[in-house]
């Protein structure tokens, strides 16, 4: 335990939440800007078993966000990547890798065999699966994103809080539209750190302690600096 004593001597964790944590399983769908820092810290945290799902390389343009990832990691599979860096963060921890594009079929299969689902996607369609297939295996979820200088986090509890659709209702319009997105690298740190965060308080606490709500966060469009 000498590894999570500072974050033992927080009052709401202690040894107590420190072992649901070891005991928990949360699987990070996306391993992208969201997903790098979140799957960084929940290592370090001491989440007991964590899912890595992407079935993408690393390209180099994913570096100036992905920090999961180095140079030389461009053109490796970032499961296959992700899974290295954070086996030498905490080898202590118990890992999955599914090189895998999610969809109904596998992603079903996966989820249930979880605690917590880390949507850290940037579609659309994919946002929308998710939230069915962690609403159909009673799962919760917490989604987030990015756009620009602004995003949100937004805990799902099925039976209990609004789901994707409710948040977003009509935007399936929007699914499979990609661009180029202009992006600000340390925005993806904030929220992929606040997606974490929430992550922690949920498999370590009651549900009822936890503060369930859409956070939203970013600059205003006209905001300038010198």
């Amino acid at each position: 335990m000498e590894r999570y004593l500072r974050q033992i001597a927080l009052p709401r964790l202690g040894q107590q939440g420190q072992q649901k944590l070891g005991e928990s399983k949360v699987l990070i769908v996306g391993l992208g800007g969201l997903g790098s820092p979140a799957a960084l810290y929940l290592a370090a945290a001491g989440v007991g078993t964590i899912g890595l799902v992407d079935g993408d390389e690393v390209a180099v343009h994913n570096l100036n966000r992905q920090l999961l990832f180095n140079t030389e990691d461009v053109g490796k599979r970032k499961a296959d990547v992700a899974l290295k860096h954070l086996q030498a963060l905490n080898p202590q921890l118990n890992y999955r890798k599914y090189d895998i594009i999610i969809s109904s079929t596998n992603g079903a299969k996966i989820i249930r065999n979880y605690d917590l689902v880390l949507s850290c996607v940037d579609r659309f369609e994919s946002r929308y699966l998710l939230n069915e297939l962690c609403v159909a295996a009673n799962v919760p979820m917490i989604d987030g994103a990015i756009q620009n200088l602004n995003g949100y986090v937004f805990p799902i509890i099925p039976g209990e809080t609004a789901c994707y659709h409710c948040l977003h209702e009509g935007m399936q319009d929007q699914a499979g539209k990609a661009s180029f997105r202009r992006i600000c690298w340390s925005r993806w740190g904030v929220n992929g750190c606040r997606s974490c965060e929430d992550d922690l308080w949920v498999e370590s606490i009651k549900w009822t302690d936890v503060d369930v709500r859409f956070l939203g966060h970013g600059v205003p469009e006209n905001h300038s600096s010198a």
